[in-house]
């Protein structure tokens, strides 16, 4: 049953001949982190099939960039510094740049299941488990009534290891030919 919520999805924010239109976008925003009184404007540059270049201010701690040109990946962080990334790093972030990654997901994941359903920001949604193609699982959450997705839960392979985090997608609006989240808040 899985399947039949991802491709839902994929209906109610546009269907999957819209998603295979599209062959380059333009993302801006707002990246904060209220807590530690960090916010600047954000920008992603996304090119079909999987190439990426997004710039994000930090504020006083300066500026993160990354990219990817479909094969490799890297990263310039006033953290981290500038890298390479590398195994399975690398092939999450080439996934992520994927624009069209929704439509053919079974390209990066071996299994969806549906494993229950939990209430997520108010609204009861099919809990969605996913294993990728690497063997990592991945928890979505996706509304029975508007069949948007509204939380994910996954791994972030990160240079300090495997983080956990947790996205919740909200303020769903048509912009095109698209039905999209304007916000995300990551934990």
């Amino acid at each position: 049953y899985g399947v039949v919520v991802l491709d839902a999805y994929i209906q109610a924010t546009g269907g999957a001949k819209a998603y295979k239109s599209v062959k380059s976008a333009v993302i801006k925003g707002t990246f904060s982190m209220p807590a530690q009184g960090i916010s600047g404007p954000l920008e992603s540059y996304v090119s079909f099939p999987n190439k990426m270049y997004t710039r994000i201010s930090l504020g006083k701690l300066g500026s993160m960039q990354m990219g990817t040109n479909g094969k490799n990946a890297w990263e310039i962080s006033p953290i981290t510094g500038t890298r390479i990334l590398k195994g399975k790093e690398l092939s999450t972030f080439i996934k992520d740049a994927d624009f069209s990654k929704e439509v053919h997901w079974r390209k990066y994941y071996k299994s969806a299941t549906v494993v229950g359903t939990k209430k997520v920001n108010g609204e009861e949604c099919f809990q969605v488990a996913l294993i990728s193609t690497d063997g990592d699982p991945e928890t979505r959450y996706y509304g029975i009534k508007s069949k948007y997705l509204l939380r994910l839960e996954k791994k972030q392979i990160s240079p300090m290891g495997a983080l956990p985090i947790s996205v919740d997608f909200s303020e769903y609006k048509k912009d095109g030919i698209f039905i999209s989240p304007r916000k995300q808040t990551i934990t």
